[in-house]
């Protein structure tokens, strides 16, 4: 039913690598191309495939030998925003402002931090098992 030397991922769909392109069937006739490199297209008509019912997740990772992870995801994507959101640019991240009050609250002597007593209480006994640890370290690194 398919060309020679297409690869089945459905029972009506195939794919089929030509000189740096990938080519896919429906039966003997091309539905879609792209280059091999061209990973957004890859996403884009498998994800395609997916929500039209002609291929599961499950027969496009057999087929590709791609976690299936990396289905979910654009599966989704094209769900929300269409074949479109795999070629539009990423939305822009706004990272937070130092202010003048965050700056202040960051320069301030912090009203949780341990007093130098509350400190070396603490300090000798994590050191005495530290240091009853640390001969043996030593002697097994020589």
């Amino acid at each position: 039913m398919f060309p020679a030397g297409a690869a089945e991922i459905s029972g009506d769909l195939a794919c089929r690598c030509e000189s740096k392109t990938v080519v896919y069937f429906r039966g003997h006739l091309p539905l879609f191309t792209h280059s091999q490199d061209d990973v957004e297209s890859f996403r884009m008509f498998t994800s395609l495939v997916i929500v039209q019912d002609s291929a599961t997740q499950g027969q496009i990772q057999k087929a590709f030998g791609v976690p299936l992870v990396a289905i979910k995801r654009p599966t989704k994507l094209y769900r929300t925003r269409g074949a479109a959101g795999f070629f539009a640019p990423q939305p822009r991240r706004e990272g937070s402002k130092l202010t003048a009050a965050k700056l202040e609250q960051a320069r301030a002597p912090s009203s949780r931090s341990a007093s130098p007593s509350h400190a070396s209480a603490s300090g000798p006994r994590f050191c005495r098992t530290r240091c009853a640890r640390r001969p043996r370290l030593d002697a097994c690194r020589r």
